[in-house]
């Protein structure tokens, strides 16, 4: 669980492509922000710049943790701000619709 000024987002890994030698090239994400009782959620999928095989740092595909691909997108605020704001938008429209159906009687 990420806190961004106060408001809970969490993200879920749901996925991730990878290149025969054992790089990952893809992240499929499910994120979900929660504020004043009221929840929206966005699936997204990244790309990664991962490292060479023979590069210092490299994680083997086959030693990879939810919480190592997760630090991924958690150690950089940036990264996911876009994503936060979208949330946070349909978090607005749900709290103040732009229009109310129905009838009067």
């Amino acid at each position: 669980m990420l806190n961004f000024r106060g408001k809970t987002m969490e993200i879920k890994i749901l996925n991730m492509a990878r290149k025969e030698n054992g790089c990952v090239t893809q992240v499929s994400i499910l994120a979900t922000l929660e504020k004043n009782g009221y929840s929206a959620e966005h699936n997204f999928t990244t790309g990664i710049a991962m490292k060479d095989p023979s590069e210092s740092g490299f994680i083997p595909y086959e030693d990879l943790t939810e919480e190592i691909v997760e630090g991924w997108f958690t150690s950089d605020e940036l990264l996911l701000l876009p994503v936060k704001e979208q949330l946070e938008k349909s978090i607005d429209a749900q709290q103040t619709p732009p229009s109310i159906n129905g009838l009067p009687w």
